[in-house]
């Protein structure tokens, strides 16, 4: 996966609620752990490959198309992105990157990093302001100044998507990407206290080292984000849980009176988008509720999360994959008394598949 900023905790849904499926939701991010200047990596459904640069991601526990098992927790001595402190930023970078928007950069570096927070916009976009709280999708390139390239997208082919302002990525990137316009490239120069304060091994960065980001903000989501208004409704299945909600608007889901819950993990269509299918990694909202009578909604009080359905271990997630985008689609997941984890139901609904930064400015076109 990739080597994006991550902080270095599990993500925001595993932490807020012990509702055990959801653990998938934030499990095969492009995570990578910051704390502080640490990294670390996850999916609150992301999408970066396996790999050690993967361990230099900015995110820290969720992210899209990423897959996070590999970066590593930062040490319990290091500071944690809620504590990093606060520096002085600039709005020049002592670097240079190659290319246009959408294109692979080639950083080169023109004498020491500056021990302040560098952030130059290299491309001004003309999109939405990114806010606190977002799913930011985004193509990048880390390197560390001086040195070799950790980890980037561009090669994947498909932009990562992590929370952004929330303390799951470096503490540079939350400071510096928030209030950015969606279509901008950013040039980021992060001094090791906004970076990885703890060093990361399996990419190569030293505690030491500043890191030099160069992103494309590719797209942004809140959490009021939903499927299409305009998908076709189907047949619910007998005894489902109650789910309320106009499509095209943020969803809740009930369970009703003696419901029962499917002996083995149920995936139903509600409403069918017109979107192109899922391949890979997903953009969902959702709301889930179990049998304890927990619940949880990224449409209440969270963020977009991002599924990598093509992750076996994310079932019964895993079965989106093949469904148009803009779909409001029901799941329904029994209990497991090995784990001691209660049924529990879940209305997603499909917002969007990440792209790269290219092909989106093509089709903007």
């Amino acid at each position: 996966m990739p080597a994006v900023p991550v902080v270095c905790c599990e993500g925001p849904l595993v932490r807020r609620l012990a509702l055990a499926p959801l653990s998938v939701l934030v499990g095969g991010s492009l995570l990578l752990a910051g704390c502080g200047g640490s990294s670390s990596s996850s999916s609150q459904g992301s999408t970066a490959s396996g790999s050690a640069a993967a361990s230099a991601a900015p995110s820290s526990a969720a992210s899209a198309g990423a897959s996070s098992a590999a970066t590593p927790q930062p040490s319990p001595s290091c500071q944690t992105p809620s504590v990093a402190p606060t520096i002085g930023t600039s709005s020049t970078v002592a670097a240079k990157a190659s290319g246009s928007y959408g294109d692979k950069p080639t950083l080169t570096f023109s004498g020491k990093p500056a021990s302040t927070l560098g952030v130059q916009v290299l491309k001004q976009g003309t999109g939405k302001v990114v806010a606190k709280g977002d799913l930011l999708e985004a193509d990048y390139l880390g390197q560390v100044w001086g040195g070799k390239v950790f980890d980037n997208s561009y090669d994947r082919g498909a932009a990562a998507a992590f929370p952004i302002g929330v303390g799951q990525v470096v503490a540079g990137w939350d400071r510096t990407l928030v209030g950015q316009k969606v279509g901008s490239r950013v040039l980021l120069s992060l001094p090791p206290s906004q970076g990885y304060a703890c060093g990361n091994d399996q990419a190569g960065i030293k505690a030491t080292d500043t890191i030099a980001f160069v992103v494309d903000i590719v797209d942004a989501f809140d959490k009021s984000a939903a499927g299409q208004a305009t998908a076709a409704p189907q047949t619910l299945p007998s005894g489902a849980p109650t789910v309320k909600g106009d499509l095209g608007k943020p969803a809740t889901i009930t369970l009703p009176t003696g419901w029962k819950p499917p002996t083995t993990p149920r995936v139903s269509l509600l409403a069918k988008g017109t979107g192109p299918a899922v391949t890979g990694t997903v953009i969902v909202n959702y709301a889930a509720v179990e049998t304890g009578g927990k619940s949880e909604s990224s449409w209440a009080d969270g963020t977009p999360q991002s599924i990598d359905t093509t992750n076996t271990s994310a079932a019964p997630f895993d079965q989106l994959k093949g469904l148009p985008v803009g779909s409001r689609v029901l799941v329904e997941v029994p209990a497991d008394a090995s784990s001691g984890r209660s049924a529990a139901a879940f209305v997603l609904d499909l917002i969007a598949v990440p792209t790269s930064a290219k092909k989106a400015a093509a089709s903007a076109k």
